[in-house]
């Protein structure tokens, strides 16, 4: 951890002996309220509301852990130890009750902090003013700054902390390390350091477009890739997330928007209509809102890494029971979504979404591999319990019957249920691969 940041910029908060959380920024101003103690001795992680600055870096399993905290803590005060800096606060904070966007969650009201993230921003670079220190130094928009005097950093909240103790200790330049194609050499510039302006025109990339979608209302509108946003509407823009709120909540009604951004140094405006947008969120339901087409040069840091261990073989055995019985839970919570309409019948994927969820979970690790490999298990031993006639379910299904009934169904009978059944199988294996090749070719 840097010996210079400052306080509330990038707090940190020990949920074991084995793994921090960092926090970056992204907590609006007049945040959560405080309120009393109710879950002392637990240790979780929050930044104050008046610090403007709240965004979580660490494993997911610890991610799962703190939100699940969260959602099960609506209006209720939970009590968060923070380290910052070298310093532990304490802060209480109430999560207010929200309707729950996980459709598989058998939860219609969940806890939630507005601006709680998981990943912290990256020092990814704008530099809009062509006369700033750094643009003269010949920094450009989405440099990716790697180190600092030859001190590696991974979070832009480092970045704005080195700067600004560089400025008040005097120093007239450091020395960046930056990276500005991915896989490129490395360049080191330096950086004249004014006690006036410590970052010398660089900025979080942020506002900064990194593309533009072709034919899109903000194409057509004439923005491009590289254009800085500030102003919709007359609202200044601080951070990405205040480009999606004025975007989503657009209404027709209202007219165009207005657009102000920054080009070449020059401050210009744009009228732009948001079109409707449809997509298909991990739940498999289609979402639509208002969209722009545009993309943020906003870059995520890499989380911490750390080795999980569990104390012994019974403790192991006892999370990999609960793991299987969260994710079968979920799986049948789906399968009922899915009949009932509420699940899109897009989220259903065949051999082809297999294969690439392997590949992909394959180049992370060889945990993700299995852990993915499990769930797809999972799935399928719940798919082969269905009552359908050549599943497993179906052969239940006809001893069942025979139990009742008291003798077994007639051979034509069966024979003809045994086709139904393999249609059924071979309709849903088809649409499942009509799935996989519309997801391919429209991504």
């Amino acid at each position: 951890m840097l010996d210079h940041r400052r306080p509330g910029v990038c707090d940190r908060l020990a949920l074991s002996t084995e793994v921090v959380l960092d926090i970056g920024a992204g907590l609006p101003a007049g945040g959560p309220s405080r309120a009393t103690n109710e879950m002392a001795g637990q240790v979780f992680v929050v930044a104050d509301a008046d610090t403007n600055s709240l965004l979580v870096s660490t494993a997911s399993k610890y991610q799962e852990q703190v939100k699940k905290i969260i959602e099960e803590s609506a209006a209720k005060p939970v009590h968060f130890t923070v380290q910052r800096g070298h310093d532990e606060v304490q802060i209480d904070v109430t999560p207010v009750s929200v309707v729950n966007k996980n459709i598989l969650s058998p939860q219609p009201q969940v806890g939630d902090i507005d601006g709680l993230n998981y990943l912290s921003r990256a020092p990814a670079i704008g530099v809009s003013l062509i006369d700033s220190p750094a643009a003269k130094a010949g920094f450009k928009t989405a440099d990716i700054v790697k180190a600092i005097n030859g001190k590696d950093i991974l979070r832009w909240e480092e970045l704005q902390a080195d700067l600004t103790a560089a400025a008040a200790a005097g120093t007239k330049s450091v020395s960046l390390t930056v990276e500005r194609d991915p896989g490129a050499k490395s360049l080191t510039l330096n950086l004249p350091i004014d006690a006036k302006d410590p970052m010398g025109g660089i900025e979080s990339s942020d506002l900064y477009l990194s593309s533009v979608m072709p034919k899109s209302a903000a194409a057509d509108a004439g923005i491009l890739g590289g254009d800085k946003l500030v102003e919709i509407n007359g609202k200044s823009l601080t951070r990405w997330d205040d480009v999606v709120s004025s975007v989503q909540g657009y209404k027709e009604s209202a007219g165009p928007l207005q657009v102000k951004y920054i080009r070449d140094g020059k401050t210009l405006t744009a009228s732009i209509v948001p079109r409707i947008l449809v997509q298909t969120d991990g739940s498999g339901v289609e979402q639509k809102n208002f969209a722009m087409g545009i993309v943020t040069g906003l870059v995520l840091a890499a989380p911490e890494t750390f080795v999980a261990r569990e104390p012994g073989l019974v403790p192991a055995f006892k999370k990999g029971v609960d793991d299987m019985s969260h994710w079968t839970a979920l799986t049948a919570i789906s399968f009922v979504k899915l009949a009932q309409g509420k699940v899109s019948s897009k989220s259903i994927g065949g051999p082809l979404m297999i294969g690439k969820l392997a590949s992909e979970t394959w180049r992370i690790g060889l945990s993700p591999f299995l852990k993915i490999m499990a769930i797809i298990s999972i799935n399928l031993f719940l798919l082969n319990l269905l009552p359908i006639p050549v599943l497993d379910g179906g052969h239940l299904l006809f001893f069942s019957i025979e139990f009742v009934k008291g003798s077994p169904l007639s051979f034509r009978k069966m024979e003809v249920l045994q086709q139904v059944g393999m249609f059924l199988l071979l309709a849903l294996m088809v649409f499942s691969l009509f799935n996989d090749i519309v997801r391919f070719v429209t991504s």
